[in-house]
């Protein structure tokens, strides 16, 4: 397949298909554990650069424990 020819997929659709077809518990907790491990390393990655990468979704128990306000 060349590169015109490949169709644009984002990481996203790959991790859903990981999860969606995860044929054990130990299988979607490792998936869950490598999506965390990506989410860390890019916000090490955003703040090494001197940004301060937001927060979109929250826990709830993160939300309080921090007392932060929740919609």
């Amino acid at each position: 397949m060349s590169e015109q020819e490949a169709s644009y997929r984002p990481s996203a659709f790959y991790w859903r298909k990981q999860i969606r077809e995860a044929e054990t518990i130990v299988d979607l907790r490792e998936t869950a554990m490598l999506l965390c491990s990506e989410l860390e390393q890019t916000k090490a990655w955003i703040r090494e650069r001197g940004m301060i990468p937001p927060k979109f979704i929250v826990p709830v128990e993160e939300a309080e424990a921090k007392q932060w306000e929740i919609d």
